[in-house]
């Protein structure tokens, strides 16, 4: 069994994540994705998320057409800093046979030589990039350096494009307190569960 893990604040879900769920689902013919929201994710200064509970209801109704997509609370349910090593720990524990696949974006691609224990997490797991269309080929040539030849080709060769669709969790939020339109940035049953629950009208 292939097993994707895609991690992140999803404040909220929009199709993004949900593209490039499918984009590794395909190229890794993984056969389910999990969605991990993060409690507190230890490389950014993050405003106050909104609750997990809350995080988790929106994924389980953007991903409710798609059964091999589900929603782990592993890192809410565990609280604290979302270290990536402790999640990758769970599930190779919960699927002790299957081949793991860490989905991370371009942004964390380069700072992975600085996250905790990143040797055991990528012994556990293969590391998925996203890369923007427009990224800087020279970061493999600086994480060669840290993680070796081999390492460097694997996460070069196991890399995705990012999707061309100009969307961000920041930018939804920002149009829910300015009374703008979301359509087409997330599912339908997403924006019902916003307007329903007075999502992001204080931020």
């Amino acid at each position: 069994m292939r097993i994707g893990i895609l991690g992140g604040s999803f404040d909220p879900i929009h199709i993004g994540h949900l593209e490039i769920a499918q984009r590794a689902m395909c190229k890794h013919s993984l056969d389910r994705v999990f969605f991990v929201p993060a409690y507190k994710p230890p490389h950014k200064t993050m405003r106050i998320l909104t609750d997990w509970r809350k995080r988790v209801e929106m994924i389980k109704k953007a991903i409710a057409n798609e059964p091999r997509f589900e929603v782990s609370d592993v890192e809410c349910k565990r609280g604290g800093i979302s270290y990536t090593i402790d999640t990758l720990n769970y599930f190779r524990e919960r699927f002790p046979n299957a081949e793991l696949f860490f989905i991370i974006g371009t942004d964390s691609l380069e700072e992975l030589p600085t996250w905790r224990s990143i040797g055991d997490a990528m012994r556990i797991a293969r590391f998925v990039s996203v890369l923007r269309g427009n990224y800087d080929e020279t970061v493999f040539k600086r994480l060669e350096k840290v993680f070796g030849k081999e390492r460097t080709r694997q996460l070069r060769e196991d890399a995705i494009l990012e999707p061309p669709i100009n969307v961000s969790s920041t930018e939804i939020r920002r149009r829910v307190k300015e009374k703008q339109p979301i359509d087409g940035m997330v599912p339908e049953s997403v924006i019902e569960y916003i307007k329903e629950n007075r999502l992001y009208i204080e931020k």
